[in-house]
């Protein structure tokens, strides 16, 4: 199976299904409860009926499969199916959908017994030259939490106006030494832009897109990577024009199965003046609330909370990605509809999802990156969705935001 990605994207689901008959996202969405039984090696699933679906199809896989098996199909009044071909120690993938089409789905992975990771393997930071010396002490607490959890930690550095390319070269020689497993880009590390597309449809929005996935393709830059074709300057954004040999490279999509790729992050919070001119003190307050996630010297609430403005747009039901991962990493009882503003400053949720109509800085019913100045939000992961705002490197952008206030948010994506 070959897996096709957006380049631009850090963490997305992206289904484009027919839902003409369902009023929410909520009702393409399967959620499962997990039931697992050590005594006798099985594990029992339930889910919720949804509107205009008559049947069900349940397939399984193992966790590290690339394909479903289709092991069970229930009629509408059968909500629930037991596994008892189960070996202790392997982890499972079930997926649950409507027996009419594929795009009204769950998905939830359960094990019994499963062992402790204590070896993750190799992890590269790639530091922001500028943050060397004024943030070295949180540089080390974060290289230390990432030993304890089992990571044997790599550094090399990058200035903010060296070439992508540049900076990739290090990253190859680092892998070609300790293979990698994936890289964190600690601060602005040059910014690869690709691509002649627009994910938010919006046609003044076309060309190229930060493209962080560059640094994860360890394969010779020769190998995918190019500028000799993409021709675009309609974007009303100058970072998102294309010209051949500007250094921003043409591809759209990469094929996943034909290159060796590892994850990236990034932890980026310049360019924020609307919570803070210093972002030397942004980088250091996000490292310290880190600790505190990863050191349980903050606790949260296991469960999720969903704000969506848009319900469904054009046949798309956006916040889909809120509740079908949600309930998946909570539980089905763990997730609710809520106003993420107001809720999350008095109560505690994991995870959040807020979707509306955005611009670079904001989304329609949900605020903007001023908000984020003195509201401390209480979410540690969050998916947020609307136009504009997921091309992130620019000022004061949204989807940056919640890392870079006090809030206690460390992940933020853009998941529609």
């Amino acid at each position: 199976m070959k897996y096709k990605y957006y380049i631009t994207l850090i963490l997305s689901f992206l289904i484009v299904y027919n839902a003409q008959s369902q009023s929410t996202a909520e009702d393409i969405v399967f959620k499962i409860n997990v039931l697992t039984n050590a005594s006798n090696n099985s594990i029992s699933l339930n889910w919720n009926t949804l509107p205009n679906v008559n049947s069900y199809v349940v397939s399984r896989k193992l966790k590290y499969e690339n394909n479903f098996t289709q092991i069970a199909t229930k009629q509408y009044s059968d909500t629930n199916f037991l596994d008892n071909n189960i070996v202790q120690g392997l982890s499972y993938e079930y997926a649950v959908h409507a027996g009419h089409t594929n795009n009204i789905s769950g998905y939830v992975c359960a094990g019994i017994h499963i062992a402790a990771k204590h070896h993750c393997g190799n992890i590269l930071l790639v530091i922001d030259s500028a943050y060397i010396l004024p943030a070295q002490a949180e540089i080390n607490l974060f290289k230390r939490d990432l030993i304890k959890e089992g990571w044997k930690v790599l550094t090399c550095y990058a200035g903010r106006g060296e070439l992508p390319q540049i900076v990739k070269l290090r990253i190859q020689n680092c892998h070609a030494a300790d293979t990698l497993q994936g890289l964190i880009l600690l601060g602005h590390v040059p910014v690869p832009y690709s691509g002649n597309i627009a994910p938010d449809a919006h046609t003044d929005h076309i060309g190229a897109w930060p493209s962080d996935i560059f640094y994860g393709d360890v394969n010779s830059l020769s190998s995918s990577w190019t500028d000799a074709s993409v021709v675009n300057t309609t974007a009303s954004s100058l970072r998102n024009h294309q010209l051949i040999g500007d250094g921003k490279f043409d591809e759209s999509m990469v094929g996943y199965s034909n290159t060796k790729k590892i994850f990236v992050g990034r932890i980026d919070v310049s360019n924020m003046s609307a919570i803070s001119n210093d972002d030397v003190m942004l980088f250091k307050q996000y490292i310290n609330k880190n600790h505190q996630y990863r050191a349980s010297e903050k606790k949260y609430r296991m469960r999720g909370l969903v704000h969506d403005n848009f319900g469904f747009y054009n046949g798309e039901a956006f916040a889909q990605n809120g509740w079908r991962n949600m309930t998946s990493l909570l539980g089905r009882d763990s997730v609710v509809a809520g106003d993420f503003m107001t809720d999350l400053k008095t109560d505690s949720y994991l995870w959040s999802y807020a979707c509306g109509g955005g611009w670079y800085q904001g989304a329609s019913g949900i605020g903007t990156t001023a908000d984020f100045q003195t509201n401390e939000l209480q979410s540690v992961f969050t998916m947020l969705y609307g136009s504009y705002f997921g091309d992130w490197d620019n000022s004061n952008n949204f989807l940056r935001a919640p890392i870079a206030s006090p809030s206690s948010t460390l992940v933020t994506c853009w998941a529609g």
